[in-house]
């Protein structure tokens, strides 16, 4: 049997990752013909192939049947993989900028697992496992601030201390904005809709609040009420409308989501019977993705295409939920917003609201550090719980 010849783009992290999972279980099946990089001077201990800095003439070589796109370069990305439908070969990538901004959807020529889960395959999940659709997915997207959390509150360092620590391990980018900012899972919820329920999300479609800005009062208070803060990303269909939102999300101890640690993925999924299923795996760092693209290549090669279909525009709904708002600046007269409670921690006022999100995120400080928001999860819409000086209570 001929081994399927691949390009490889970018030896960074996911690049590097890649070709670790081929020295390991994909030599027999498939070959390494080039890896392009950007600077050829550089030395890279363990690659053993030709490396060029010409992209283009290494896609274009008649020889190369796959191209295996690791460097998050989205403007030359999107021209590298034109040049492979013209060539009819595969385009495998973990850039998920990339393949938000593609407008083509189910071409037979472009997979991109490592996008949106690491290791977690979520793609392929909703691509094979829910035949009768799917009504909510709700994930842990970002790795890199699953890890920070775990870091505050499994091992009692600060906000800032755990970023430190995950910048040093390697799980945050260079710019930890593009981290913190919700940016990153929200273009993943994008890409997972389109699996999840035929359509297609603008950016303005999804409520966003940053994870950035919540301090140690707002540490003390999880961990008074036995809760939890996970960074969530949520998507939910409704008779054709979506609600789409990623923030920091309160969740009790015992939730499934709560034993989500270090930069692990995970996704809850209910189906349209109302089946509930939960997944988890490794999301950041080099070998979940590299070992994603790699899964990727192998899916293809056993005759794996996602779905040709026509992506819905996707109608919004607003969202009421309930959050936790911790701030100096009271800004309710801003939102159509009901206060369940509220009280003074640490010098700062705390309110319990009941409020549309996208009224919220529009309006919420989060950067500065005058507001911070967490969601409440539905499992705690009923609970009280125990501020440690009450200012007022409000029905």
């Amino acid at each position: 049997m001929k081994k399927l010849n691949i390009a490889l783009i970018g030896f960074g992290t996911a690049g590097r990752g890649f070709y670790e999972a081929w020295q390991q279980i994909g030599t027999a099946r498939f070959n390494i013909h080039g890896v392009a990089v950007k600077d050829g001077e550089k030395v890279r201990n363990g690659l053993h192939v030709n490396v060029t800095t010409d992209v283009l003439a290494l896609i274009n070589d008649p020889a190369v049947d796959v191209v295996v796109e690791a460097t998050g370069n989205v403007k030359e990305a999107k021209l590298w993989y034109e040049a492979t439908i013209k060539n009819r070969q595969l385009f495998v990538t973990a850039n998920k900028q990339l393949v938000s901004q593609l407008s083509g959807f189910g071409n037979q020529n472009l997979l991109y697992e490592a996008s949106c889960g690491g290791a977690l395959p979520i793609v392929r999940l909703l691509e094979t496992c829910f035949p009768h659709g799917i009504s909510s997915i709700r994930g842990v997207l970002n790795g890199s601030t699953n890890y920070i959390l775990t870091r505050i509150f499994v091992d009692g360092f600060s906000f800032n201390d755990g970023l430190l620590i995950a910048k040093e391990a390697g799980f945050v980018e260079a710019d930890e904005r593009l981290d913190l900012d919700g940016g990153d899972p929200a273009t993943k919820l994008r890409i997972l809709c389109r699996h999840a329920f035929g359509i297609r999300l603008h950016a303005d479609d999804v409520s966003v609040f940053p994870l950035f800005g919540f301090n140690d009062v707002d540490v003390k208070f999880i961990r008074r009420n036995n809760l939890a803060v996970r960074y969530i990303a949520t998507a939910a269909l409704d008779e054709g409308k979506v609600v789409a939102r990623v923030a920091p999300e309160l969740v009790a101890e015992e939730h499934p989501f709560a034993k989500v640690l270090n930069e692990e993925n995970a996704v809850s999924i209910i189906d349209k019977g109302g089946e509930s299923y939960f997944f988890k795996a490794k999301g950041a760092g080099k070998q979940p993705t590299g070992t994603a693209l790699f899964n990727d290549l192998e899916a293809w090669s056993q005759g794996f295409r996602y779905k040709k279909r026509k992506l819905a525009k996707a109608k919004s709904s607003p969202e009421i939920s309930e959050v936790i708002v911790r701030t100096v600046v009271d800004f309710r007269d801003q939102l159509t917003a009901e206060t369940i409670e509220s009280w003074i921690e640490g010098g700062f006022r705390f309110y319990r609201l009941r409020c549309y999100l996208h009224e919220l995120a529009q309006i919420a400080v989060v950067e500065s550090g005058e507001a911070c928001v967490f969601v409440l999860s539905k499992e705690l819409s009923r609970q009280r719980f125990k501020p440690e000086s009450v200012l007022s209570i409000e029905h």
